[in-house]
């Protein structure tokens, strides 16, 4: 039941965000219903609204629909106000899981993994710098495809563990490609990472895409906008 209360709320705030007019559209065609027919069966069910004397039957409808039209008015902005702390509530509980699995264990393993294979690389290339950046990169991404047809149990062990964590970047782009977060947040949770995780995983998200079709679309969308926003900034 959980559940599915978390993905109607995470369907309405796409709706609100995405589909504004809309939204409004469908609330005031609803509360326009409810108030046009309600004031209907009070006079012809109940006998409500009714009487002998027009005047004063017309003072009453009058007045129902001025309140009619107020109450829906109200409950628009207070509609507004909560699915905006609903939009809110969802993005919290998004940042709150990324900042969970990339402080979990099997992150830290990953990055434990990669950080060996960089101090590696290091040693035929020296000290990471931006000289030597790109070739520091390719040597680490040609390691990660080398673990993918090693038959070793360990380099096996390394590859799955690699493969969870990319898992986690295309999840995080999943959720900003979809504007659930913004990049402000991936830098304040991940700390500038994205794009040089990115980096190091290219050459095996190339090579499986192009043995498979695109693969990790959402992870390449949030690298590209990363690049796009770093390099511009730099321009300046």
């Amino acid at each position: 039941m959980g559940g599915l209360l978390n993905k109607l709320k995470i369907y309405i705030a796409s709706l609100v965000r995405n589909h504004p007019t809309i939204t409004v559209l469908v609330v005031i065609t609803a509360f326009g219903c409810i108030f046009y027919f309600l004031p209907v069966l009070l006079e012809e069910k109940l006998g409500i609204l009714g009487g002998t004397n027009e005047n004063i039957n017309e003072e009453y409808r009058f007045l129902y629909y001025l309140c009619a039209l107020a109450f829906s008015a109200i409950l628009i902005i207070i509609a507004f106000y909560q699915l905006g702390g609903v939009r809110n509530n969802i993005k919290a509980e998004f940042l709150l899981g990324i900042d969970n699995r990339w402080g979990g264990k099997e992150s830290l393993d990953a990055r434990k993994i990669i950080h060996a294979l960089i101090v590696d690389a290091e040693v035929q290339f020296g000290v990471m710098n931006n000289d030597n950046r790109d070739k520091i990169t390719n040597n680490v991404g040609q390691r990660i495809l080398e673990l993918r047809t090693s038959s070793d149990s360990k380099d096996i062990d390394n590859f799955t563990i690699l493969l969870t964590y990319l898992d986690l970047m295309e999840t995080v782009g999943y959720l900003f490609k979809k504007e659930y977060v913004n990049l402000g947040d991936l830098n304040e949770l991940c700390g500038h990472s994205l794009r040089f995780n990115y980096e190091l995983f290219k050459k095996y998200i190339d090579d499986r895409s192009d043995r498979h079709g695109e693969f990790y679309e959402c992870f390449k969308y949030t690298y590209n906008e990363i690049k796009r926003k770093e390099d511009k900034k730099n321009e300046l």
